[in-house]
């Protein structure tokens, strides 16, 4: 793959040696390990027009099981996916090959491939969003999520499913009815599409109070919830309650969807 670079910032391709890595830790399944790589991939300095190495650079290592049995296999996937690799490796136990993969194109969680522009930019991985016991919940997500690919840029809030353990600060402010509301604060706050000036990028507002509305044994209703959610928009309107998404407390099980506080505050949901 080097004897290709003809430009400064050509790609570059290289043969790392197993033990330039060090923190390998399994992610996801055993085909994926985040490590880090102590002598990390080259880049061109404009500074002094001389390459240096990034060190101690973070990556994913993806290992092809018997790929030495199967060579051409091992090289299609070099070859359709370089631009996404710094290079190759070999276990010199197994002796089987592995490819070292770029953070920015692969889950650092499951270490899959991201499937589009959105999720590369936000790191935000449709596998994990979509990796609980339920295929309901699952399939809700996949379908308040399954325009985003394409025209993400037209939608200025993002559905998520949000871990449980990213809310504190938890306080019951209302009942009623067959649900609870609670205020509470998300820690790494709501994913938005920012439009300040030229630059249009998504954005955390982290620490962003939010309201939790838990619908009492919502795993018994769960088609109740599934329309209940559903029935509120996920794109920024003016006065219109406006769902985050969706979370579940591991203790009780109940699944809540979160909401945009300050609306909720003045609306009947309490």
């Amino acid at each position: 793959m080097q004897l290709k670079i003809n430009r400064y910032n050509d790609k570059i391709f290289e043969w790392i040696p197993y033990n330039k890595f060090i923190e390998i830790k399994e992610i996801g399944n055993d085909v994926f390990a985040t490590a880090i790589r102590k002598d990390g991939p080259l880049y061109y300095s404009r500074i002094g027009r001389i390459y240096k190495r990034e060190l101690n650079k973070k990556v994913i290592l993806k290992y092809l099981y018997n790929s030495q049995n199967g060579s051409h296999l091992f090289l299609n996937e070099v070859i359709y996916s370089v631009e996404e690799n710094y290079g190759i490796t070999q276990n010199p136990n197994t002796k089987d090959n592995i490819l070292v993969c770029k953070i920015g194109y692969h889950c650092e969680n499951c270490g899959k491939k991201y499937n589009n522009q959105f999720e590369i930019d936000n790191k935000s991985c449709m596998s994990c969003q979509t990796n609980h016991e339920n295929k309901k919940i699952n399939d809700l997500i996949q379908e308040m999520r399954s325009n985003i690919g394409h025209n993400y840029r037209y939608f200025d809030m993002m559905f998520e499913w949000i871990p449980y353990d990213q809310f504190n600060d938890i306080k019951a402010i209302g009942k009623g009815g067959f649900s609870t509301v609670y205020s509470a604060i998300w820690k790494d706050g709501l994913l938005y599409y920012s439009y300040e000036g030229n630059d249009y990028r998504w954005e955390r507002k982290s620490n962003t109070r939010v309201a939790l509305k838990c619908l009492n044994n919502s795993q018994n209703f769960l088609d109740k919830f599934i329309n209940e959610v559903k029935a509120y928009p996920h794109q920024n309107i003016d006065n219109i309650l406006k769902i985050y998404g969706i979370s579940q407390n591991p203790n009780t099980k109940s699944i809540s969807w979160f909401l945009n506080m300050q609306k909720v505050e003045i609306s009947i949901v309490i």
